[in-house]
C-alpha cells in the first residue's frame, strides 16, 4: 500500500490511518465478492446452499468441489483475520488503558510529594527571609524550628 501511494505520488497517511484504510478496503472487497457470487442465485438455490453437508460437497465434481472449498476457506480466512485484528485492537486498548491508569496514579502520588517539597521550600525560604531581616544566622534560623524539615 505504501509503495502504491508513493508510485502515485500520494502523501502516505499515518500507520493507523493506513491500517484502517486497508481494513475498510478488504471489507468492501469481500462484500463485493460475496455479492457477485450470490447475486445470480435463485431463492431455491439459496435455500439448498444452507442445507449443503460435507457429504453433499464430496459428491460435487472435482472442479466445483475445489471452487466451493476455496470460497469457504477464503471467507473463513478473512473472517478469522478480522476477528484477530479486533482481538488485537481490544488487547492494545486494554494495555493502553491500564498504562494510563498507572500513569495517573503515579502522577497523583508524585504530585503529593512535589507539593510537600514545595511547602517545605516555602517554609525554608520564609525562615531564611526572617533570619536576614533579624540579622540572624540562616542555618540557626532553619534549625531553630522556624521550619520543620521532613
Amino acid at each position: 500500500m505504501v509503495e502504491e501511494c508513493r508510485r502515485r505520488r500520494i502523501v502516505v497517511p499515518s500507520p493507523g490511518a493506513l491500517e484502517r484504510l486497508c481494513i475498510q478496503t478488504r471489507y468492501q472487497a469481500r462484500g463485493e465478492v460475496q455479492r457477485r457470487l450470490t447475486d445470480g442465485l435463485s431463492a431455491d438455490q439459496r435455500r439448498r446452499l444452507g442445507r449443503t453437508t460435507v457429504q453433499h460437497v464430496a459428491g460435487y465434481e472435482r472442479q466445483r468441489r475445489h471452487a466451493t472449498l476455496v470460497t469457504v476457506a477464503l471467507d473463513l480466512a478473512a473472517s478469522l483475520t478480522d476477528q484477530a485484528v479486533d482481538l488485537f485492537d481490544r488487547l492494545i486498548g486494554t494495555m493502553f488503558r491500564k498504562a494510563n491508569e498507572r500513569h495517573a496514579r503515579a502522577f497523583q502520588a508524585d504530585g503529593r510529594a512535589i507539593n510537600e517539597k514545595v511547602r517545605l521550600y516555602a517554609r525554608v525560604g520564609a525562615a531564611l527571609i526572617t533570619a536576614r531581616d533579624n540579622k540572624q544566622d540562616a542555618f540557626d534560623a532553619i534549625t531553630a524550628g522556624h521550619c520543620q524539615l521532613k
